[in-house]
C-alpha cells in the first residue's frame, strides 16, 4: 500500500512507476511510438523529427 503524501518529489514518484508497470504514456505525435518518460520523448523526437 502506498501513502498519498504530497512531496516535491511526488511527480518523480510517479514517473519511477511506469519503470515497474511497463506503462508508455508519452507518445510521438509523427510516428506514434511511445516512451515511458517525457524526456525519452524529447529525445526521440529532436533525433528523428527535427522539423
Amino acid at each position: 500500500m502506498l501513502l498519498s503524501i504530497w512531496s516535491p518529489w511526488s511527480g518523480h514518484l510517479t514517473a519511477h512507476q511506469t519503470v515497474h508497470t511497463g506503462e508508455r504514456p508519452y507518445e510521438c505525435t509523427h510516428c506514434g511510438k511511445r516512451f515511458a518518460g517525457k524526456q525519452y520523448l524529447r529525445i526521440h523526437t529532436k533525433k528523428h523529427h527535427p522539423e
